[in-house]
């Protein structure tokens, strides 16, 4: 891979409607009456994409396969949508995981389709509005008492609540710095963040990372996650990437994959490009819906770097980063369709 950039940064249930293909492999056959079965241990639990999980996204998505004479996925489109482009993307990647029947058990000696469908409901576990505004009311009440994790959950809670919280930066602003001063390490960190971003308050990169150094001594992964993330990039006030590289690789041991991509880069950057643990560890990121790896992978893809040339992989990586609202994957999306069309 020879360039690297740096980019800002439940499978509720599965019912199978299998059809197969005649003496043509892509035909369907309608009047099939036997079908193929998956696996469903063959294959892990698909993954939700936070953006959904945070939007509350449900639906179910129609889907067809083309099953090889192995049992393994050899091609698969979306039928008919979910209505939410990210949940047909994840569900479909997943079932891709999977290993069906064999064709000879019923009697094929083709390739054959079939039809499934995955159906993403939320577990009505969760909190309700109400409960919500309970628990943060809660939290609150005991900040004004000087509970140092309840000021971080409280200012988090104006900064970031849903309704039916009414945010209040200023007020959320304030609870967090009552909780960094005390030491509170989600306190420290979320602080750290409105310093690095600067939305709602100045930006102040090196009180950002004096406090994720505060943090990340106590040893909470998110905290070491956070100062490895300040100490990479030209942009950061002390960059040290040694020392990033460090902390992300305790914090991918620790069972944090959020620290997959980060580290990838640094291996790719420190080998010059060549690196196939980095690669490696990208493609499990791509896999585990990272759109930064998703999008990296599709350009090492589309330029035949560290990976093999594959437009078809690459365009489907860059459609999964746009799903999710990637611009740079927008834009590298519509470019290579557009080249695909003349």
């Amino acid at each position: 891979m020879k360039s690297i950039k740096v980019l800002p940064a439940l499978l509720a249930s599965l019912a199978a409607v299998p059809v197969h293909a005649q003496s043509d492999v892509g035909r369907l056959d309608q009047s099939a009456q036997k079908q193929l079965y998956v696996d469903l241990k063959s294959c892990a639990k698909p993954i939700w994409p936070k953006e959904s999980l945070r939007r509350e996204e449900t639906g179910k998505v129609t889907l067809e396969y083309l099953v090889g004479l192995d049992g393994k996925v050899l091609e698969s489109k979306v039928l008919k949508s979910s209505g939410f482009p990210l949940l047909d993307l994840a569900a479909q990647d997943g079932l891709a995981k999977c290993q069906f029947s064999l064709p000879s058990s019923i009697g094929r000696s083709e390739p054959t389709r079939t039809r499934m469908q995955y159906v993403w409901t939320l577990d009505g576990n969760g909190p309700t509005p109400a409960q919500r505004l309970a628990e943060w009311q809660r939290y609150v009440a005991e900040a004004v008492q000087g509970n140092a994790e309840s000021q971080a959950r409280a200012g988090m809670g104006y900064l970031y609540g849903q309704p039916p919280i009414e945010k209040n930066p200023a007020e959320g602003l304030r609870w967090l710095r009552a909780a960094a001063e005390q030491g509170n390490a989600r306190g420290m960190v979320a602080l750290a963040h409105e310093l690095q971003t600067g939305v709602n308050t100045a930006r102040d990169a090196q009180q950002a990372l004096d406090w994720l150094e505060q943090a990340a001594a106590q040893g909470a992964d998110y905290a070491e996650f956070g100062l490895a993330m300040a100490l990479m990039g030209p942009s950061s006030v002390r960059p040290d990437e040694a020392r990033a590289r460090t902390l992300l690789e305790r914090v991918l041991a620790g069972g944090n994959k959020a620290a997959k991509m980060p580290l990838a880069f640094l291996m790719l950057k420190e080998a010059g490009g060549n690196s196939p643990e980095g690669v490696r560890l990208m493609q499990e990121a791509a896999d585990e819906h990272d759109r930064v790896a998703q999008f990296m992978l599709a350009q090492a893809h589309e330029k035949g770097e560290q990976v093999v040339l594959d437009r078809a992989k690459a365009l489907a990586l860059y459609e999964r980063a746009a799903a999710a609202g990637m611009l740079e994957a927008k834009r590298a999306l519509a470019r290579l369709k557009q080249q695909e069309a003349k």
